[in-house]
């Protein structure tokens, strides 16, 4: 609908009266019948006035404040109070006719306050009710987060209990918790706004009581710690790291690699038996390098040589120890150094308590003490740092061709002896005359071990005893006493085959040296 303009005279005045307006408030108006609003031009001011259906003035405003005013508003500010029209003739200073709107407008230096009328009021109170129910539910959504937060820092765990069998290493944990889960202190979050919010939306004049009911819900948790004894498993067909499968002194052969260490950085170690050195191998390497011993497989007794190494070691501070069999000493050398020192043994066979006969094994404790296997005077020995005579700690003639050892876990005065001519791993107690168990039984068609060479524990405590002659490796789990095949000799793929030295990596991956393949062959951990 095409709205209807009229372009009229107003005369704009105050208060006071009509006649007494100055003739600079003369301006022109355009009038909107739709909308029945009122501009007012003006040299010095600038007013907009609109007209209800009552006709009484809504609001009046400065048109430099970017307002507008919507139809049939009603006055909220109590200085304006209501004003009034009425519409006259008049004479203009030529004598011509005047159609005035006469807008009683109110003083805004007017010190009497009107009342507010009821729709005001209503509106008012509409906006200070929504701002408190605002105000409240953003109260309760902080409470709430705060109080998952103590939850949640306040966590308690009362007891774990650990039971260790007499035949596994299985360890159970229980704990009991007395604070809820994320998912219970969600739930109390939901619960909480959720009274908030019934309590907001039932406000009014009158009042309102609530009372709201929490439950503490105890969750209990089994926690049961990893079987290694049942579920360590390796993949059957292993992987040819260092070596060949043919003997050979070139730097990716082998020529009976007797004992086998590993690093915390996966670095292999290896002695090459009849190569008289010690070759290193790094993670993926084709070829080995020799870090003591002659690189051509040169046999000798000076400090750069060396004849049949049996077995090594590393200390706290990184100095290389070597068990020089066909010396009768213990080498001892410093990193990045071929130039070794004899810590043990005089390089001539002796049974006095300076000397050595055929050494198989060596150990080096945090404290630098030396413990030697003593192989041909069937003893251990125990060096202290920088002594030139041992102490003897387990001499028994019935010990026959040991060629390993390692500690009992936790003990300082316990060790597991491979025994070789016996075929059985002894454990023996220092100073003792007898051994004080054995292991030999094996849960496989072939019961018994063999010949065994190396020993090995894994992170969790159970034992690895290389069975040469019957070509597998034999796990004993922690105190017990019969043993599991985890890996055995397997046709057509790299195997195992005339084991000698067992290690891990730091993954886990089992790590063998084969006398009868002459290389050192890796299964993967399943």
């Amino acid at each position: 609908m095409e709205r209807d303009y009229s372009f009229i005279r107003v005369q704009k005045i105050r208060r006071s009266s009509l006649t007494s307006a100055p003739k600079s408030n003369v301006g022109s108006v355009r009038m909107n019948r739709r909308d029945r609003l009122f501009k007012f031009n003006n040299e010095n001011q600038k007013y907009r006035y609109r007209i209800d259906s009552n006709s009484q003035l809504a609001s009046s405003f400065s048109k430099r404040e970017s307002q507008r005013i919507r139809p049939f508003a009603k006055p909220c500010n109590s200085q304006l109070g209501s004003a009034k029209q009425s519409t006259e003739y008049k004479k203009n200073s030529r004598g011509q006719d005047l159609f005035s709107s006469k807008i009683d407008i109110p003083s805004r230096n007017n010190s009497k306050k009107t009342k507010w009328n009821s729709q005001c009021t209503r509106r008012r109170c509409c906006c200070l009710l929504a701002a408190l129910l605002l105000f409240q539910l953003l109260a309760g959504m902080i409470a709430a987060m705060t109080i998952m937060g103590i939850q949640l820092k306040n966590q308690t765990t009362y007891h774990s209990t650990v039971t260790t069998t007499s035949t596994t290493s299985t360890t159970q944990t229980t704990t009991t918790s007395s604070s809820c889960e994320w998912q219970c202190l969600l739930r109390k979050l939901v619960i909480y706004l959720g009274i908030h919010l019934a309590i907001a939306s039932s406000s009014s004049t009158s009042s309102t009581s609530s009372t709201s009911s929490s439950t503490t819900t105890t969750s209990t948790s089994t926690t049961t710690a990893f079987d290694s004894c049942n579920y360590l498993q390796w993949n059957q067909t292993g992987t040819i790291v260092a070596g060949t499968t043919l003997a050979g002194s070139a730097a990716n052969q082998f020529n009976q690699p007797y004992c086998l260490y590993i690093d915390s950085n996966d670095i292999l170690y290896v002695c090459d038996y009849l190569n008289h050195r010690i070759q290193k191998w790094l993670p993926n390497a084709t070829n080995g390098t020799t870090i003591a011993g002659s690189s051509t497989g040169l046999l000798g007794s000076s400090s750069l040589l060396l004849y049949l190494p049996f077995d090594l070691t590393f200390d706290v501070n990184g100095y290389l120890y070597v068990a020089d069999s066909g010396n009768a000493r213990v080498q001892r050398f410093p990193p990045n150094s071929l130039n070794g020192t004899s810590v043990a043994g005089t390089g001539s066979l002796s049974n006095a308590l300076n000397g050595l006969n055929h050494p198989t094994a060596v150990v080096v404790d945090n404290n630098l003490n030396l413990f030697v296997l003593d192989e041909g005077n069937t003893r251990l020995m125990k060096w202290l740092p920088n002594a030139t005579n041992g102490s003897v700690m387990i001499d028994a003639i019935d010990l026959n061709y040991v060629f390993d050892f390692v500690f009992a876990l936790g003990s300082s005065n316990q060790v597991y002896l491979s025994d070789n001519g016996a075929s059985k791993v002894r454990l023996w107690t220092f100073n003792s005359s007898t051994e004080d168990l054995f292991l030999q039984t094996v849960n496989a068609s072939t019961t018994t071990i063999v010949n065994p060479r190396g020993l090995a524990y894994d992170p969790y405590g159970n034992l690895y005893v290389a069975d040469t002659p019957n070509n597998r490796i034999v796990m004993f789990c922690g105190n017990s006493t019969v043993g599991t095949v985890v890996a055995k000799y397997m046709s057509g793929v790299p195997t195992v085959f005339g084991p000698s030295g067992v290690a891990f990596d730091s993954n886990l991956n089992l790590y063998v040296s084969n006398l009868y393949s002459n290389n050192v062959v890796a299964f993967a951990r399943l």
